[in-house]
């Protein structure tokens, strides 16, 4: 008989709203944090004054602040009240993001990203991670995050096209008051009313739980303690940083590029939600690839197919209109394993004992590559020109990440 993850004892499992909820946090706050930028950089830049990776620096900025609050309340976080933590931070993500809107020279960005860093961190990938692994065991976790985790595609589909469009009209501040409206009016009064962390607070047991899966109680696994000391940590840290590194340098500076290869404004914007936009179906690719034959499988593919993404971008102004299609796709499909991958290697390598804890450092690898990957692109851009260079490192980079992957899960078969 197939399994029905939808209900448990007759009920509407309330798991899936927790998904809901984490589904709009990716489509609004990821998607605000990472993805819109790209919309800001031309109008910023030339109402300013000041160059793509003077402007881009804030990036780097609330990578650095993100490290830092993880460091410092990451664990806290996860075994606390994750609701009044998020509440806090989708609050101060708005007051933030109406900081931009006042911006008058580049340090305003930066002294505003210092906060924004804090938020973004804890209402995204590192809280959703955490909920969603106490509600959904081995046999649907990957399925349930995987669809989680299409909110940043379907944001970009939706979002930038909109606040393009708001930003054309009206103006780069409108366009950051909106924003800054969707996390006060919106994402704030959601997550402090539906959130629940525990499967008990809602009468339910943890669902979809494999036999070899534990209690949390007696989880078994390493202690953040002992995978410190072991070289996987290191490697699918290393490979998460190389990840993010090259998703942030095109998602920072797709319009850009796609404007300066030829495209108008409202198509580059298209096109640069299409790109977003195709996570939707990478996400749900990779979650499923990771339930149907492993983590390792799905967490390999990801690194080889987003490789494939850089070179088609390196190879797009030969022809725009050949190559535009292999990056939305290649971007799409392997770019779902940007935020699918880590939690459920994390639950593969390391077990559940220091979930949380293991997690949240791996998470601060996300802000690591966060904090350079679009000034860096940028500023080559400044140097150069032209993004070619970076597009070509990036390819090359994710192979170096994918090797990294296999190696961490070989190490892991000789403790098997």
């Amino acid at each position: 008989m197939k399994d029905n993850y939808f209900k448990q004892n007759g009920k509407f499992y309330y798991g899936w709203v927790n998904v809901l909820l984490a589904f709009l946090l990716m489509t609004f706050s990821y998607v605000s944090f990472l993805s819109l930028t790209t919309v800001f950089v031309i109008p910023v830049t030339t109402d300013l004054d000041i160059s793509r990776s003077e402007f881009l620096l804030y990036s780097t900025i609330l990578s650095i602040s993100g490290i830092i609050a993880l460091a410092v309340i990451g664990d806290r976080m996860a075994k606390g009240n994750i609701k009044r933590y998020m509440s806090a931070a989708l609050a101060l993500a708005g007051i933030a993001f109406l900081g931009f809107s006042q911006a008058t020279e580049a340090w305003h960005f930066y002294m505003w990203s210092a906060a924004m860093g804090v938020s973004f961190v804890m209402t995204t990938v590192m809280p959703i991670s955490v909920v969603l692994n106490l509600w959904f065991g081995g046999k649907i976790k990957g399925r349930a995050m995987g669809a989680a985790f299409t909110g940043s595609g379907f944001g970009g589909v939706m979002m930038i096209p909109i606040v393009n469009y708001i930003v054309t009209a009206f103006g780069w501040r409108i366009g950051y008051m909106v924003v800054a409206g969707i996390f006060l009016l919106l994402l704030l009064p959601l997550v402090a009313i539906f959130l629940k962390k525990f499967p008990e607070q809602k009468g339910f047991v943890r669902m979809g739980q494999k036999d070899d899966e534990k209690d949390f109680n007696s989880a078994g696994g390493m202690t953040l303690k002992e995978a410190w000391k072991n070289p996987m940590l290191y490697l699918i840290l290393l490979s998460i940083i190389i990840f993010v590194f090259c998703s942030t340098g095109i998602l920072m500076n797709s319009t850009a590029f796609y404007i300066d290869t030829g495209f108008s404004p409202a198509n580059a914007a298209l096109f640069a939600s299409f790109t977003v936009g195709a996570l939707i179906i990478g996400k749900l690719s990779m979650g499923w690839i990771s339930d149907k034959f492993g983590a390792k499988a799905g967490a390999i593919s990801a690194c080889l197919i987003f490789s494939g993404a850089f070179l088609s971008l390196a190879l797009l102004p030969i022809n725009p209109w050949i190559f535009i299609p292999f990056v939305i796709l290649c971007y799409g499909i392997g770019g779902g394993g940007i935020t699918v991958n880590p939690p459920l290697m994390t639950n593969r390598l390391f077990g559940e004992k220091d979930y949380g804890k293991i997690i949240s450092v791996l998470t601060m690898g996300n802000n690591i590559g966060g904090a350079f990957g679009g000034t860096v692109a940028a500023w080559i851009f400044d140097v150069s020109g032209s993004y070619r260079a970076f597009w070509i490192i990036a390819a090359t980079a994710m192979i170096v990440a994918a090797a990294a992957r296999i190696a961490a899960f070989r190490i892991k078969k000789k403790y098997e």
